[in-house]
């Protein structure tokens, strides 16, 4: 199947950090975002990535696809949990990327 870029509508949530139960050394983060879906029940693939970026520093990305190439028909939450090492944080972050890529 082909997977279609999901459009975010607006800036995500950022909640955390959380514990991880067994391993102080890591913290969870949960990403909530609305995304223009064809359905609500259209399910989405989140695809976590860690790139490092321009300022030297490493950089968390996070993109939605979908195997659902229908016209988007409305806004719909979903979210994804993010582990990272505890000694970095999420201090900042920024909706990127083009429509429809």
């Amino acid at each position: 199947m082909i997977e279609h870029a999901v459009l975010v509508a607006e800036p995500p949530k950022v909640k955390g950090p959380f514990p991880v139960e067994g391993n102080p050394s890591l913290a969870e983060y949960t990403i909530v975002a609305r995304l223009s879906l064809p359905s609500a029940d259209t399910e989405v693939v989140p695809l976590v990535e860690v790139r490092e970026t321009a300022q030297n520093g490493e950089c968390i990305d996070v993109r939605w696809t979908t195997e659902d190439a229908r016209t988007p028909r409305g806004v719909w939450e979903r979210s994804t949990i993010v582990t990272i090492p505890r000694q970095f944080a999420v201090t900042a972050y920024a909706v990127t990327g083009e429509p429809g890529v």
